[in-house]
């Protein structure tokens, strides 16, 4: 039986637009009247289309890449002028969101980047490229599973495993993208790589290397001579492994870098150190706590008019006694010393 096509009407209010980091469309928390509930709605002009064929094309990669690690589809819809794909509203936010608030232990980065690396994995073997992976685009559910989200610039390869793009977030941009428009599952790996470089150092470092820079094209120049981000530049509780897996994955050569996410995701799996220290900062400096069952480690770096000590305290927690680890301090160090030296301490413990 026929029963034709039928018009429904869907209400939901927009409430704040929560934005987005490179943004090409508005992302609001809405009030969806149907669910009483709230939701995220993301509204694209279809002005930004080529053709009304490509209305759903995001809203069909969502549907169609169904994984547990990709933010699922609620439904999508239209007005005259915009296009709107309603999904969950996670009210952890981002990974941008997260290292605002403070610094990840390795664990938490391990965790985090495991589950958006394997949504992300599941999408290549759909044969999909993103194009767009960034800590604004990984949110964390009520769960606390990492999921990729932001499907607008994605594109399915071709019998070569090759898709064309021509839109990238600027900061985001993988060399060869400078240099050609036809594109392997290379370029995720890359984005990939920068993802896990700025969670592992915070929402800040990333950008504040970027000072100095006047133009785009050196910009460029920064980015196809590896010099942007800096590869050398980690914070000291982060793991060589794990160093040397970011680095990989930034060569800026798309061949020297991981054939492809399983290679990358088993190389994480292997890391075993430095899970646990909390890094905060502290006046004049840092200090990383380690809270173990019936003890606590806390180490500071602290900078004395410009040179720098090294403070380590052991807490019984039992007695709340505090007592100096005389073996593990340090003083009147250049930051470099002082950066070689707690790199070794964080290490032992």
């Amino acid at each position: 039986m026929n029963i034709g096509l039928r018009e429904a009407t869907l209400n939901f209010e927009l409430k704040n637009n929560i934005g987005a980091e490179g943004k090409n469309s508005d992302v609001f928390i809405a009030h969806d009247k149907q669910f009483d509930a709230d939701i995220v709605i993301k509204r694209i002009p279809k002005s930004d289309f080529n053709s009304p064929n490509d209305y759903y094309k995001e809203a069909k990669c969502l549907y169609t890449s169904k994984h547990q690690n990709i933010v699922t589809v609620n439904y999508s819809c239209e007005d005259d002028d915009h296009i709107y794909i309603a999904m969950p509203h996670y009210g952890k936010g981002s990974l941008e969101s997260l290292t605002k608030t403070r610094f990840l232990t390795v664990r938490e980065i391990l965790k985090y980047s495991i589950d958006f690396l394997s949504g992300l994995n599941h999408i290549h073997t759909k044969g999909l490229i993103h194009f767009d992976i960034k800590p604004t685009n990984i949110l964390i559910s009520d769960s606390n599973e990492a999921l990729v989200t932001d499907f607008g610039l994605a594109k399915f390869t071709n019998i070569h495993r090759v898709a064309e793009q021509d839109k990238f977030y600027s900061l985001h941009t993988a060399p060869e993208c400078l240099v050609t428009n036809q594109f392997t599952i290379q370029v995720d790996i890359y984005h990939a790589g920068l993802t896990l470089y700025r969670i592992c150092n915070g929402s800040n470092i990333f950008k504040s290397q970027l000072a100095g820079i006047t133009s785009k094209a050196e910009l460029d120049i920064l980015i196809t001579s590896g010099r942007f981000p800096d590869r050398n530049f980690f914070l000291p509780h982060i793991p060589q492994k794990l160093r040397n897996v970011i680095r990989k994955a930034l060569s800026v050569n798309p061949a020297d870098r991981y054939n492809n996410l399983i290679e990358l995701l088993n190389e994480l799996s292997k890391i075993q150190e430095n899970l646990d220290w909390q890094l905060t900062a502290i006046p004049n400096g840092s200090k990383w706590v380690l809270d173990e069952d019936n003890k606590t480690y806390d180490i500071s770096l602290i900078n004395d008019d410009g040179s720098f000590n090294i403070e380590t305290y052991k807490t019984v927690k039992s007695s709340g006694n505090r007592t100096r680890v005389n073996g593990d301090f340090r003083t009147n160090l250049t930051i470099q010393k002082a950066t070689t030296e707690l790199k070794k301490i964080l290490k032992s413990y």
